[in-house]
């Protein structure tokens, strides 16, 4: 009874390890040119999300949201709103971030064909512009994207917010 035991609990770490790993999503930046100024000089920044890729609303308002969420939790900028809320206030930093590729995995997609649904990905374009001279603080593109290993990996929603992620740290670490 206790190899029967034994092997039954190896089987289910086995099954532990395949579901983690499948779950794991990446995100990666890539900065063209270096930031030209510190951006703990700006207080007010606005952020303007857009897509050139066609059916991409929920993507552009999902990435929006969390974009915005994560920003104002960390405090690096006294205001942070979005031009498509029609908030015309003033700000001194423009974030614009263009949704450029997306490749769609639906929950639906993921059940039914399990790993053969690929990953969720998306790649978008970042340009921090200062909002009084119209001058370029930094250019990125951004990656983010799932685990298209197993049944258990993940969709385009969680792509979204690897992008997120890598929006935020770009900001941060340039404070």
């Amino acid at each position: 009874m206790s190899d029967k035991i034994r092997s039954i609990a190896i089987l289910m770490s086995l099954i532990g390890v395949i579901f983690v790993s499948g779950c794991a999503s990446t995100g990666t930046i890539l900065l063209h040119d270096s930031v030209t100024v510190k951006l703990s000089n700006f207080k007010n920044m606005m952020l303007d999300v857009t897509s050139q890729v066609s059916d991409s609303g929920q993507g552009v308002v999902q990435l929006e949201s969390e974009i915005i969420s994560r920003l104002r939790t960390k405090g690096l900028f006294e205001r942070v709103f979005s031009r498509a809320a029609g908030d015309d206030a003033p700000h001194d930093l423009t974030v614009l971030v263009t949704i450029k590729e997306i490749r769609k995995v639906s929950p639906g997609a993921r059940v039914t064909l399990g790993a053969f649904a690929g990953q969720g990905k998306m790649i978008v374009n970042i340009q921090l512009l200062d909002a009084s001279s119209g001058s370029v603080v930094a250019q990125a593109t951004a990656e983010g994207k799932t685990s298209g290993g197993t049944v258990f990996a993940g969709t385009t929603p969680q792509a979204v917010s690897k992008i997120a992620d890598e929006v935020v740290k770009l900001i941060e670490q340039n404070m």
